[in-house]
């Protein structure tokens, strides 16, 4: 078994690959150390690769509409109202819908992040998610300077483990999802808390307290993580004093702004605490912050325990701790520094936390690299007391560092040199989009889908829809959709259970019904409408145009199965999404059909999740496709491409998951014989087959 199929920690079969060969040049290093300016000419070339590649990858996907209302447009919004003079101001999640934190106007109501206010004045050269995007990625890679400077001086000056250390740092998963996971501020906190232990080391206390006060004001809970850094500083006979007071105003920032700031400014505790509830279980919703979880833990103490032996977190500490070679361990003071920033991880019952992507472990990578290195200059001085060669012990420890950051990154990394590497694409339709979304005037009020809410956020109003505004915060004068995409952010309980899609298709008819709103554009799927200053003399209708997205034209494709005499399957395809946010991404089913008979008008179509063992988990019916263009619509002889909505592949254990497709009739979802399947060409499709009344059309792997 390959290092990196074993650091998937446990993980599906893929396809082989063998591990490259260390290069010659670092057997060579063996022998010979670089000089340092070399070597940090080497890091910064290896930094200004990976700023250059993870913005133009985060472009791409902010391009093609792969970034959402939370957290894109929300960040940008807040950003742009900070440098009008409003600051953490928004207007997209205002709404009361049934998730985290909504009904809210200010980031205060549920993260207290004052880097928000330097971060505003890049907007004077940019304003938009692009200058958000590049600084992150520009800032994230200047932590590699920090990783080789902090292993010259613990590995003796050696200039393989110089580079190594950076390379672990930048190769780190969990670091690069965090890059491209849109834009969070607490991802700044990993370079920032990385120079911080260097100047820590090197004893210069105003650097060291600038990058942690720094640090500190990307997000509330880094306050714990510097008051326990500046506790290790006090511990190895630092600047005492400067520990002592930085720390203790370090943990008393973190606790003002979780049991004040944050509650004042959300009317409660934030709602963030609720992750730590096991409601599945019986276990209530808390609103009353830190005092209500410790209540529940108490009458609970099983849960918090169970938690953290859960499968899942430690295929999470298994992939962290492999980041760094698992020398982390042999560095543990420092590395138990990050335990609060651990803690609010692995206590979490939120798959997006201990999943290990999006941006929650950025702030854990710069100290498993920092430990590894403290556990080598251990290593050292330990060889060195016993008349060993330290040299060459520290160049072993280099190589295999170096070895396990590459094998991480390609088993869960997101670089060419990962296995499930996929450069962004920008598919027509996006294009179509963006060019569209020109037609709206800069500054006009808008409300958007939550894919498009991110590109239309550099204005004084953008609601997210179906929030179209009232008269006395103002009405949106523009509307634009995508009714092929997401209709709304995900649920607290379940993120992959998205807004009813019906009830978007519901608003946008009550739009063109109300007479308020012309249609400005309507193609693939778009929606741009405009407010009226006086109601229309007729509801305006959606163009033929509107529905290509389902009506791609004529096809001559074989038939892989038949449903009775009325349907023939011509194609099938999965389409995965939120590869940075999930560990198991999001699926999309599309399907194209050839209609052959009239389709009655209760027809529904079912995509039926099971597991493993044939349990149904759970039986999606409600599509934006069939709402927008029912059944009973479609044109015998036409052919029609279905797409599901966004389905969340949520399982304990690894393995997989089946989809089905299913039809019946009727709201009580009985079955029809004349829509019984048969396979038609088995050997061109051999991932469809029969189960019953319907089709299994795809297995799909799980992974922790």
């Amino acid at each position: 078994m390959s290092i990196a199929r074993a650091l998937r920690a446990p993980a599906l079969a893929r396809r082989q690959a063998p591990v490259a060969p260390v290069p010659a040049v670092a057997v060579r290093a063996l022998r010979a150390s670089l000089p340092r300016a070399a070597v940090y000419a080497i890091v910064l070339a290896m930094a200004a690769l990976y700023a250059a590649f993870f913005s133009w990858y985060s472009l791409g996907r902010y391009d093609a509409f792969l970034m959402h209302a939370l957290d894109m447009g929300n960040m940008d919004q807040a950003v742009w109202h900070t440098l009008h003079g409003h600051p953490f101001y928004f207007t997209n999640m205002r709404d009361t819908l049934p998730k985290e934190a909504w009904g809210t106007t200010t980031r205060l109501s549920f993260h207290v992040e004052p880097i928000l206010l330097p971060l505003s004045l890049l907007y004077l050269i940019h304003a938009g998610p692009q200058t958000l995007i590049v600084a992150q990625a520009i800032a994230v890679a200047l932590g590699a300077p920090a990783a080789a400077r902090l292993a010259l001086r613990l590995g003796g000056g050696s200039a393989l483990l110089a580079v190594a250390a950076a390379a672990a740092y930048l190769l780190s998963p969990q670091l690069q999802a965090a890059t491209l996971y849109e834009f969070h501020p607490v991802t700044l906190v990993a370079p920032l808390l990385l120079w911080t232990i260097v100047f820590a080391e090197e004893r210069r206390s105003l650097p060291f307290a600038l990058c942690a006060v720094a640090a500190i004001c990307c997000k509330e809970e880094i306050g714990l993580v510097v008051a326990l850094l500046c506790l290790w500083l006090w511990w190895r006979g630092g600047d005492r004093r400067l520990a002592l007071w930085l720390g203790v105003a370090s943990a008393c920032w973190s606790v003002l702004a979780l049991e004040a700031i944050v509650p004042h400014f959300a009317r409660g505790a934030s709602a963030y605490w609720q992750r730590y509830i096991d409601a599945g279980s019986g276990g209530a919703r808390t609103s009353s912050g830190a005092t209500g979880l410790l209540r529940y833990w108490f009458q609970h103490p099983e849960k918090p325990i169970l938690t953290l032996l859960w499968a899942p977190k430690l295929a999470y500490l298994n992939r962290l701790l492999a980041s760094a070679g698992y020398l982390g361990v042999l560095g543990l003071p420092l590395l138990l520094v990050s335990l609060p920033s651990l803690a609010v991880i692995l206590l979490s019952t939120d798959q997006h936390m201990y999943g290990g992507v999006g941006h929650y472990s950025a702030e854990l990578v710069p100290f498993g690299v920092a430990a590894a290195l403290y556990g080598v200059a251990w290593l050292r001085a330990l060889a060195t007391r016993r008349g060993l060669s330290a040299r060459y012990l520290v160049a072993g420890c280099a190589l295999w560092l170096l070895l396990l950051a590459m094998a991480n990154c390609r088993a869960n990394g997101f670089t060419p040199l990962s296995e499930d590497y996929a450069a962004p694409a920008l598919s027509a339709h996006a294009q179509l989009g963006q060019r569209l979304l020109r037609l709206i005037p800069p500054g006009a009020p808008v409300s958007a889908q939550d894919q498009l809410d991110p590109h239309l956020g550099d204005r004084p109003i953008t609601y997210l829809f179906p929030d179209v505004g009232d008269a006395r915060a103002g009405y949106a004068q523009y509307v634009a959709l995508d009714v092929t995409s997401n209709a709304n952010p995900g649920t607290a309980d379940d993120p992959g259970q998205l807004t009813v899609p019906l009830d978007q298709q519901r608003a946008a008819r009550r739009l063109l019904a109300s007479r308020r709103y012309r249609i400005l554009a309507a193609e693939d799927g778009y929606l741009i409408l405009q407010r009226m200053a006086q109601p229309l003399a007729a509801a305006p209708t959606l163009p033929a145009g509107f529905f290509s997205f389902m009506l791609p034209g004529p096809s001559a494709g074989r038939p892989l199965a038949r449903f009775g005499q009325t349907l023939e399957l011509l194609g099938v395809q999965t389409l995965r999404r939120e590869q940075v946010n999930l560990r198991t991404p999001d699926v999309i089913l599309v399907a194209t059909f050839r209609v052959l008979r009239p389709l009655p008008r209760d027809l529904r179509l079912h995509v039926v999740l099971t597991d493993t063992h044939g349990r149904q988990k759970n039986d999606f019916t409600d599509h934006a496709d069939l709402d927008w263009l029912p059944p009973d619509r479609w044109s015998v002889g036409g052919i029609v491409r279905f797409m599901s909505q966004q389905i969340s592949i949520v399982e304990i254990a690894p393995g997989s998951v089946d989809l089905q497709l299913h039809f019946s009739r009727g709201r009580a979802g009985g079955q029809d014989p004349a829509f019984q399947p048969r396979l038609m060409v088995h050997e061109s499709a051999p991932s469809i087959v029969v189960l019953g009344d319907g089709l299994r059309v795809a297995r799909l792997p799980v992974v922790l």
